[in-house]
């Protein structure tokens, strides 16, 4: 019997390595050539979502459930780390000590994403494939504001 942890586990992990792969690119596209060290870091997240894509390929719905949760805590750390990423970003922008075609808005918008994809990992981790009452209204205003961004 296939258990729901793993099997929701494994879609929000393809769903979101995805989009987070997708931030790394826009934000290297849109430094300058002189912001080498920002760029690579990109680069660097690029990779580390390509290997997370590829170790997914290597788990089913038939994957033993401590074994996923080991893979969505080694998951949440990236999704962490690409988080402070685009925060320290967003930091500089504001702070106007980077000029980039990062607009911060942009650059809000997709740390928000990087955060709620963490958050999940953590949820299902601990065993809440439903999320609780109040969190569906927050879940919903959110995934609301993410779509009125991308509008």
């Amino acid at each position: 019997m296939t258990n729901p942890i793993v099997a929701r586990s494994l879609d929000e992990i393809q769903f979101w390595s995805r989009i987070m792969k997708e931030h790394a690119l826009f934000l290297s596209l849109g430094f300058t050539y002189d912001q080498k060290q920002l760029i690579e870091e990109a680069q660097q997240f690029i990779a580390v979502f390509e290997r997370i894509e590829e170790k997914l390929n290597k788990y089913s719905i038939n994957t033993d459930v401590r074994q996923i949760q080991a893979f969505n805590s080694e998951v949440y750390q990236a999704a962490a780390a690409i988080w402070n990423y685009k925060r320290k970003i967003l930091g500089l922008t504001l702070r106007c000590e980077i000029r980039s075609n990062n607009y911060p808005l942009l650059v809000d918008h997709i740390s928000r994403e990087a955060a709620f994809f963490a958050k999940r990992l953590q949820e299902l981790n601990e065993g809440k494939l439903v999320p609780e009452q109040d969190t569906i209204i927050q879940e919903n205003v959110f995934f609301l504001k993410i779509m009125a961004d991308h509008a």
